[in-house]
């Protein structure tokens, strides 16, 4: 899975000569996730940074992505906020601290994951997965507890993440049906529930 790096970017200078660096920013992507540990990583030259937080948590972490260990923080949004605030600061070689900003970011709900299964075999079952899809930058991973299965009028339950193929001996070859899934995110409280629909294979 991928990581979400967040990076900070300051006017960098040095003594008599003061180097301007731009940035485009994307305010409407500054996003937190609730229930999740976004990964953070502040950048300042020639500076040790440190990041302070008011509306969630905030921890000491590293990770490597592609090949590149980076250090940074663990924020964790605090439950019923809207926004947090990262304040960044940097403290330089002779221990000289300086304030670089305040950096807001909007909380919304974790997405919730979809169906990765189309199909499902009559013959001999077949095991359920739920996830982001590859084009979600996110690092996270679910585990299906159970579910049921509606074929006609009639509902079908199994629990884990397999669907054997003794529930399927009323379904039809090429049949849509619809499927519930009882979902944990690994790191999150509480069980969720979503809905798909997968077509009946031999």
């Amino acid at each position: 899975m991928k990581t979400i790096i967040l990076s900070f970017f300051s006017i960098l200078f040095s003594t008599g000569i003061y180097a301007q660096y731009g940035v485009i920013a994307q305010p409407e992507l500054a996003v937190m996730y609730l229930g999740y540990d976004n990964f953070i990583v502040p950048m300042i030259s020639d500076e040790t940074a440190s990041v302070s937080v008011t509306g969630g948590t905030c921890t000491a972490s590293s990770r490597t992505v592609n090949g590149i260990q980076y250090k940074g923080y663990l924020v964790r949004p605090t439950s019923g906020v809207s926004f947090v605030t990262l304040a960044l600061s940097g403290k330089s070689k002779n221990g000289t601290v300086k304030n670089y900003g305040q950096f807001k970011y909007k909380v919304k709900p974790f997405p919730m994951p979809q169906l990765e299964n189309y199909t499902i075999s009559k013959s001999i079952g077949s095991k359920l997965t739920v996830g982001l899809g590859a084009d979600s930058p996110l690092d996270a991973s679910f585990e299906v507890l159970g579910g049921s299965i509606t074929i006609g009028d009639e509902e079908f339950l199994f629990n884990g993440n397999n669907v054997p193929a003794s529930a399927l001996q009323k379904a039809e070859i090429d049949l849509n049906i619809a499927i519930y899934l009882n979902y944990k995110r690994t790191g999150s409280e509480g069980v969720s529930i979503i809905q798909g629909v997968v077509k009946v294979v031999e």
